[in-house]
């Protein structure tokens, strides 16, 4: 196929004030087959509105279509995007960040020449306000297992640096619309988990605004956030166990995950559910007895698992000296033809 068409799924909730700029990202690509569908997922803004203002950007070859649902989170509007488009490759973008002008082309080039790849990722750069303001990379690929990476929350790549073939997603399946956060990480590792046969390219093509405005997320207290913390460590542990990866080593990094997720209610001083804090007690006994730790290690979990549910020691697992994992963040230049 020459031309294969690219859909460009956007969910949005609000943002008016940033949206114009990500779309026209989308509709100044050099590629000429591209759908953008914009899925607002119940925004109390003008969302037309802001469609209105770029609409005379949009060139021949370049189609948007817009939909609208009742507010849900933006997983739902992922799938709902994904059902209502019909192109060959998938792009997902959030409605503040910015894709540079060649990464639709660029990328749809490497699959055309690599047809048994189901995926292909680039790197991204943070910015503040302008594109190019900001120097430091999303993550550094190559250091170490994709897998382990994302089971460690050292996330290899952001939502909108891949590039997917619709047949890939097809049998992989839809976004978990359950989970109002950490839902790319999860989508990740899935795809991973999946088969994914996938390539990088080593240029900067997308761009992750850095601000202070309200995520499209339906957080709405950090209760609803550690819960979702929760729901994705559960679910990937699940499906690593059904694949049959369910290593020590993956089973400590989980439980670590639900560790952590106790230590930051302890800290945040949250009146936490019961049931949540039950929940990720029964995740780490499980976890542990999967992973099979050193003593030390073995105790240590267990002390944390018993103490999360004690109305007494679970205000002092805040003082627990445990790190929190970090992506490996990197300063680099960006060069004036990825500036827009």
């Amino acid at each position: 196929m020459l031309n294969p068409k690219v859909s460009i799924i956007i969910p949005v909730y609000n943002r008016t004030a940033l949206l114009g700029e990500t779309l026209l990202s989308c509709f100044r690509q050099t590629y000429d087959t591209i759908e953008v569908v914009i899925v607002d997922d119940g925004s109390e803004e003008d969302i037309n509105g802001c469609i209105r203002i770029v609409h005379g950007e949009i060139r021949q070859g370049h189609t948007l279509k817009y939909l609208r649902q009742e507010r849900a989170n933006a997983n739902v509007a992922r799938n709902r995007g994904i059902a209502s488009s019909d192109g060959d490759f998938i792009q997902f973008l959030d409605s503040d960040d910015i894709l540079h002008p060649e990464k639709i082309e660029r990328q749809v080039r490497i699959l055309q020449q690599n047809p048994q790849k189901d995926m292909v990722y680039c790197l991204g750069v943070y910015f503040r306000n302008t594109v190019g303001d900001g120097n430091i990379l999303w993550n550094v690929p190559g250091h170490g297992n994709d897998l382990e990476r994302f089971l460690s929350d050292d996330s290899v790549f952001c939502t909108m640096a891949p590039l997917w073939k619709r047949s890939f997603l097809a049998k992989m399946g839809p976004w978990d619309e359950r989970l109002v956060c950490w839902q790319d990480g999860e989508y990740s590792v899935r795809a991973i988990l999946s088969g994914a046969d996938y390539c990088f390219i080593n240029k900067t093509l997308c761009f992750i605004r850095d601000h202070d405005l309200a995520r499209s997320t339906t957080l709405n207290n950090a209760i609803e956030r550690e819960n979702a913390k929760t729901l994705v460590g559960i679910s990937v542990s699940n499906l690593l166990e059904k694949k049959g990866m369910l290593t020590g080593e993956h089973a400590w990094c989980m439980a670590l995950r639900h560790i952590r997720t106790i230590r930051d209610l302890a800290r945040q001083d949250l009146h936490a559910p019961r049931a949540l804090l039950q929940t990720n007690r029964e995740a780490i006994l499980r976890l542990i007895h999967h992973a099979r730790p050193g003593v030390g290690k073995r105790i240590f979990a267990q002390v944390v698992a018993m103490s999360a549910t004690n109305r007494i020691l679970f205000p002092l697992l805040r003082y627990m000296p445990i790190r929190s994992p970090h992506r490996t963040r990197k300063t680099v230049s960006v060069s004036e033809e990825q500036t827009l």
